[in-house]
């Protein structure tokens, strides 16, 4: 059964941000790519939240990598799926 996904009003600030910045570049085809690549992560953690690698740092918390320089960090129980925070590394060569 999947679950379903929670976000934190940070992680969707931050994933509108990454939004935002891959729009500035102009490349659509980029976005799309970013946007699908970022839907089939979220459709295979919904079905297998233990997929991903967890976090040295943050005791039950999980990083999944959607491209070279983005990536979000969640938590799951029986329920639900909590998306935390997104990271993009990609803002800081800019």
């Amino acid at each position: 059964m999947a679950l379903e996904i929670i976000w934190t009003k940070e992680a969707k600030d931050q994933l509108a941000e990454v939004i935002a910045s891959l729009e500035a570049y102009g490349n659509e085809q980029l976005l799309h790519r970013f946007s699908r690549q970022l839907d089939k992560k979220l459709e295979l953690i919904k079905e297998h939240p233990q997929i991903y690698q967890k976090s040295d740092r943050l005791k039950g918390v999980r990083r999944c990598v959607i491209d070279k320089y983005r990536s979000f960090f969640y938590s799951y129980d029986e329920v639900f799926i909590y998306i935390i925070t997104f990271w993009d590394d990609d803002k800081k060569s800019r």
